[in-house]
């Protein structure tokens, strides 16, 4: 029962913010001053606020935070070359070059293991021809 509850749960919130990136990008694109739908509206006065805020700088700013948190879920999945999400060019860089350490840490941390497997088969057969 409460496995279902969690499971409803995040799938709301998976929604919600896959609404509110759907406003974001409609309010990013959207030129019209006048623009009825209220979420175009209300994004696009936090996109001016955020390109405005003093406080981001130091993550003081619970609304920037939250729109580069909605930035950030934006730019995982985003394979525009031009976006005009705020920060999404920038974000969509970091997440690669972290794709790159991360394989580049993997691929030596294989090296490792196969050079200590390498070394125990050495130490193995060393000690057999031994007698050992």
């Amino acid at each position: 029962m409460q496995n279902d509850v969690n499971q409803d749960a995040g799938e709301q919130r998976r929604q919600s913010i896959q609404r509110a990136i759907q406003s974001l990008m409609h309010a990013c694109q959207c030129k019209d001053a006048n623009c009825r739908l209220h979420s175009c509206q209300k994004m696009k006065r936090v996109v001016a606020h955020t390109k405005s805020c003093r406080r981001k700088t130091n993550g003081g700013c619970p609304i920037c935070k939250q729109l580069i948190a909605l930035c950030c879920y934006h730019a995982k999945h985003c394979n525009e070359n031009k976006c005009l999400v705020p920060f999404c060019q920038q974000l969509k860089q970091k997440l690669r070059q972290r794709r790159l350490q991360q394989r580049l840490r993997q691929a030596q941390m294989l090296r490792r293991r196969m050079a200590l497997m390498a070394g125990n088969q050495y130490e193995a057969r060393s000690n057999l021809a031994k007698g050992g």
